[in-house]
């Protein structure tokens, strides 16, 4: 592979985006890591607290304090998340980046943000509703909104349309890379949840509190690698497409020039 991996110079096969996706993620995993694990530590918060408090945490029994930081790890997971993304992005290219840029644009495009979100999350729920087909349609087919926004400067409506476009006439391979990294994801987490619990057979500590700071340990490691692997893979997957459609988009216009 070349000393950057992005951009690509050609369109890539399934396994070939794979394989790039990997690359970036194994590249930018010591600089990227630290910023997911705080992620994941501000996403545990509000289930520590209920803990201290003598409840077992859940949804349906949700105190204000608990709620309060649900919301704030929501919105520090989006500015992580987008964090992720822009550093990933500068190393991809050869670049490196300062903590200050990756957080600040995340930061001032936070409103936005959020808003795709909602409208994104209220298009799947409606083609869910309606239909399930539709529904299944737009999960993958509105992924890349979020680079479109923090990569591309697109607007709110613009990053949706922006995703719609490069993912439309590819929805089947997107779907097929992303069910892939799923399906690893949850295979090192099988794993690794079978690890945890030997080691607490082994080392004599059978109750449920053992059991569930075992389980509590794994699932913080496998959730602070998979936040960088799927920013990895969505980068190497939206270069891919923008590649794609470019090469798309120029063809239909060298078709429509007269004498073509």
């Amino acid at each position: 592979m070349s000393a950057t991996i992005l951009p690509f110079e050609r369109p890539k096969s399934i396994g070939e985006v794979l394989d790039a996706g990997i690359a970036l993620f194994k590249a930018s995993l010591v600089r990227c890591l630290p910023l997911s694990l705080v992620a994941v530590v501000v996403g545990q918060l509000p289930s520590v607290v209920a803990m201290a408090r003598g409840r077992t945490p859940s949804l349906s029994d949700i105190g204000a304090a608990e709620a309060v930081l649900v919301l704030l790890a929501g919105l520090a997971n989006v500015l992580i998340w987008g964090a992720i993304l822009l550093r990933q992005q500068a190393i991809g290219h050869g670049r490196r980046s300062s903590l200050g840029a990756d957080l600040g644009r995340p930061l001032a495009l936070l409103l936005p943000s959020l808003a795709m979100a909602v409208v994104g999350g209220l298009l799947v729920a409606a083609g869910l509703v309606a239909l399930l087909v539709p529904g299944l349609y737009l999960m993958v087919a509105l992924v890349f909104a979020y680079p479109a926004m923090l990569i591309d400067g697109e607007s709110v409506a613009g990053s949706l349309r922006a995703s719609l476009r490069l993912v439309r006439g590819n929805w089947w391979r997107t779907a097929a890379i992303i069910t892939v990294a799923l399906f690893a994801i949850l295979v090192f987490y099988s794993i690794g949840t079978l690890t945890g619990l030997v080691i607490v057979q082994v080392t004599g500590g059978g109750d449920v509190g053992s059991v569930f700071l075992a389980t509590s340990i794994v699932s913080a490691l496998v959730g602070a690698l998979f936040t960088p692997f799927m920013c990895a893979l969505s980068l190497a997957q939206y270069a891919d497409l923008k590649l794609r459609r470019a090469g798309e988009d120029l063809a239909r216009r060298i078709e429509a020039l007269p004498g073509a």
